[in-house]
């Protein structure tokens, strides 16, 4: 009996300790990936499957800043590697545009565009399509313009590609990544520091077309 009091004497201190140290990691942990705030000499541990566009929304910085400070003038990470992140503390994410207030874009109709095929593309709807136009028939040609409201239009900088499906790009004074398509990552990173004007779907973030000024 004195061997079973001691033993439970010995767990006891431990066991809060233990907790507490634990339930203080996970507040950290869960501070920097949810809330993006990292502190002065933070790092992070890449894991498999981590890109540099994931790794700064979870950071809260662009990943061209922390590719420079990490001096990484290609893509690659390796699972494993440390990232240094800056030392000044920073609010999270990247500020979306404000896609509820902003009008929608104009897309050309092209030959074989049914008002069908262009609301799935865009996740609209032929309804919602007629009345944004007013367009009593389904019937359109090709070269005819249609507002649509699930499209958004923005003039922003190209920053850099992240990976090979997504590209950073400066709107006014903030950072934000959008989509591009077919892998085409390279060849926006050949017109890093240009001017362009985007057409994108507001619910993904993904440039549909774009015109360098």
């Amino acid at each position: 009996m004195i061997a079973q009091s001691n033993q439970i004497k010995n767990r006891n201190p431990k066991t809060p300790i233990r907790f507490v140290a634990r339930t203080i990691g996970g507040i950290l942990l869960c501070q920097f990936l949810f809330t993006g705030q990292a502190f002065a000499s933070e790092t992070y541990t890449v894991k498999k499957g981590d890109t540099w566009d994931r790794i700064s929304k979870a950071a809260g910085y662009p990943a061209s800043e922390l590719m420079a400070l990490n001096n990484k003038k290609n893509n690659f990470l390796a699972a494993g590697e440390l990232i240094q992140l800056p030392e000044s503390k920073k609010s999270a994410g990247q500020p979306a545009l404000n896609n509820k207030s902003m009008p929608g874009a104009t897309y050309t109709v092209v030959k074989g565009d049914t008002l069908y095929s262009i609301a799935e593309r865009f996740g609209s709807t032929i309804k919602a399509l007629k009345q944004e136009n007013k367009l009593t028939k389904n019937s359109i040609k090709a070269g005819q313009k249609l507002k649509i409201q699930t499209l958004g239009e923005t003039i922003a900088i190209i920053v850099g590609a992240a990976d090979a499906n997504s590209v950073e790009f400066k709107v006014d004074s903030e950072y934000q990544v959008f989509r591009v398509p077919n892998r085409s990552g390279e060849v926006f990173q050949g017109l890093k520091g240009k001017k362009v004007k985007l057409t994108y779907k507001k619910a993904n973030n993904e440039i549909i077309t774009y015109t360098v000024q």
